[in-house]
């Protein structure tokens, strides 16, 4: 296993980590769902079709299939057109005959039917491209975790709630170590796969509620609702060993990367999630100057000597 060091890539032989600290936060109640990295379709799609008949034509495809709504609206259209054909008929014919009726009922359905029949596709093609387009928005394109703009839509809602109703917080921030040693010495195609593996073993360790950012290069971020400093340690640490335990495999090359870890979590030094969001960062920078490959906990704004769990 070849391990990172700047400026050069040296083969060592594989250490095993110690086993983490198993301290978790409570499990959050079932009915939040902040910041659910399960479901992509948090964005907000832009409106194409104002019409509220347009709008309620579009639901009902997304609910309920193209078929059935075809259906219902091909025989909600030839009732419509016999009903029409025996209100004006009497007005413009001087006599009716028996079977107008009956071919009012069918020409009403028909047309309705390859009418709807061709747009429900079109609709449905539109409102896939148009949350396709969404996503693009708000999820970063190589790895798939959400980026910077996604948690700008989410964050505030998240940190306000958290602050009025006195629940937990916690903002991880995870910066790998050595990085740039992987895209000078393997190419930054190797680095795109590290990531991309990086992200991967995260959501083995997120909950629906966590939010994971890439907040830029070789950094995350990740927001944990109802989680206290002790939980989000925990976590930070046990992904911490995950990472060095994995094996990156890289063509014929075989990685250890490691990653440096910053905790804080809201009290009431922090009056705003910037100020939150800093106190992890500068714990990632001691971490870094510790030596890297650790975790490290602000509390209140003060770097910790040692982990509190």
């Amino acid at each position: 296993m070849l391990e990172l060091n700047p400026g050069r890539l040296a083969s060592v032989s594989a250490s095993q980590p110690t086993a983490a600290s198993e301290r978790v936060a409570s499990t959050p109640p079932a009915a939040a769902h902040y910041g659910d990295t399960t479901h992509r379709t948090v964005t907000r799609s832009p409106p194409t079709l104002h019409h509220p008949a347009a709008q309620f034509y579009r639901l009902s495809l997304r609910r309920y299939g193209s078929q059935t709504v075809t259906a219902t609206l091909s025989l909600a259209s030839a009732v419509l057109s016999m009903l029409l054909t025996a209100l004006l008929a009497p007005v413009f014919l001087e006599h009716t005959e028996p079977g107008m009726m009956s071919l009012s009922f069918v020409i009403g359905g028909v047309i309705a039917f390859f009418f709807f029949y061709n747009l429900s596709p079109l609709i449905e093609a539109l409102d896939a491209a148009e949350r396709h387009m969404a996503d693009l928005t708000v999820l970063d394109d190589l790895t798939g975790a959400h980026n910077r703009r996604f948690l700008g839509q989410v964050a505030p809602d998240i940190f306000a709630r958290a602050r009025a109703l006195d629940q937990p917080l916690s903002v991880v921030v995870m910066d790998l170590d050595y990085f740039k040693t992987i895209n000078d010495t393997l190419g930054h195609a190797a680095g795109d796969q590290v990531l991309v593996m990086i992200k991967q073993l995260c959501d083995r360790h997120l909950r629906a509620t966590d939010v994971l950012v890439r907040a830029g290069g070789e950094e995350f971020l990740f927001l944990l609702p109802f989680t206290d400093i002790d939980g989000a340690g925990a976590f930070a640490e046990r992904l911490r060993s995950a990472i060095w335990a994995h094996p990156f495999d890289i063509g014929a090359n075989r990685l250890q990367v490691t990653a440096s870890f910053g905790v804080a979590a809201l009290t009431s030094a922090y009056q705003t999630l910037e100020q939150l969001t800093q106190a992890a960062d500068e714990a990632v920078y001691g971490a870094k100057r510790a030596g890297r490959n650790q975790v490290k906990v602000a509390f209140d704004g003060v770097l910790q000597p040692e982990l509190p769990w």
